[in-house]
């Protein structure tokens, strides 16, 4: 079993070397010409960002148990995004699959590390921005006002259209006779 303290700096290690990568430089664009991972850049930046917001995110408080959730994600994504810098196409069959794969296992795996890890970018109940609180008579009452000059306007518009059809109407059975 890992102390605390060791999760805590697997996590730390892990966030920080996440940091360091930049989604366009997973490209490979140089070196690998059509075999490139442009494909793959939002899902890269997507899966970065999110790993970002968490290592800026307070996580002193954080049970031990979801940091070592939060831990083993980073390190399966840090080690994918190894994957994409060292592939070598040379030597594989179907090279094109295999780039494939490893940008379809970024994009895959978001959905979980998000559902796993989205609770430690919630707000804390501290953190919780608190309406002040005032008297809510008079909103009630500029609501009341407002919503009766609409409806007042609503109708008139009605009457209004009911009553020029009904002038055209006879205007135009009068005419007719």
């Amino acid at each position: 079993m890992t102390s605390e303290h060791d999760i805590r700096q697997q996590l730390t290690i892990c966030l920080d070397k996440l940091a360091k990568i930049r989604p366009t430089d997973l490209t490979r664009e140089e070196s690998l010409g059509s075999l490139n991972f442009r494909s793959g850049i939002p899902f890269f930046e997507r899966t970065l960002s999110f790993y970002r917001q968490i290592g800026n995110a307070n996580l002193t408080r954080v049970p031990s148990a979801i940091l070592e959730i939060a831990a083993n994600h980073a390190e399966e994504s840090l080690h994918q995004f190894e994957q994409i810098e060292s592939f070598n196409p040379a030597g594989i069959e179907r090279p094109e699959q295999i780039r494939n794969l490893l940008i379809n296992d970024v994009r895959d795996a978001h959905v979980a590390i998000y559902e796993d890890l989205c609770i430690l970018l919630a707000p804390s109940r501290n953190q919780v921005q608190k309406l002040p609180r005032g008297s809510s008579i008079p909103t009630i009452i500029l609501l009341a006002i407002v919503l009766f000059a609409a409806s007042l306007g609503y109708r008139s518009s009605l009457y209004g259209k009911l009553i020029r059809e009904l002038q055209d109407f006879a205007h135009n059975f009068l005419a007719h006779r």
